[in-house]
């Protein structure tokens, strides 16, 4: 049988009733993982990121010379602001720098990803970012 993976709302008594249901349709050994749902990062927040941080920031780049595509300079934020060293479990040493997706990201870290980059942009590069906050009431 193939894996179920599934998001419910189990505040709701009928998907509570229906889960209690297909456990007790199972039988054999099974892996079963119950889990709360992270809040993850927003359309709005990835809209906001892409059109006010990392396109101002290709558009300096290239002015200056540069030769870089919005791509590079997303891969080179995560990587400035999100990397972090991998640990291997069974010797504590350490295996090497991982930059996790943003789509891994919950809402609040996003938030917080997002912080670091306009104070980088601004106090870098002096580039200013508009509220995200109005941002946000726009693309809603």
């Amino acid at each position: 049988m193939q894996p179920i993976e599934t998001i419910m709302d189990l505040s709701n008594a009928q998907a509570k009733h229906r889960l209690i249901a297909a456990i007790r349709m199972m039988t054999g050994i099974w892996d079963i993982r119950i889990q709360p749902r992270r809040g993850t990062r927003t359309d709005a927040q990835i809209a906001f990121y892409w059109s006010s941080i990392v396109r101002p920031l290709a558009e300096h780049f290239r002015d200056q010379g540069e030769s870089c595509t919005e791509d590079e300079i997303h891969g080179r934020l995560k990587a400035k602001f999100l990397s972090r060293t991998s640990v291997d479990p069974a010797t504590g040493e350490a295996k090497g720098e991982e930059v996790p997706s943003l789509g891994h990201l919950t809402a609040a870290q996003m938030s917080a990803y997002l912080d670091r980059c306009i104070h980088f942009l601004a106090e870098s590069v002096g580039i200013i970012v508009a509220d995200p906050c109005g941002f946000a009431r726009r693309a809603a």
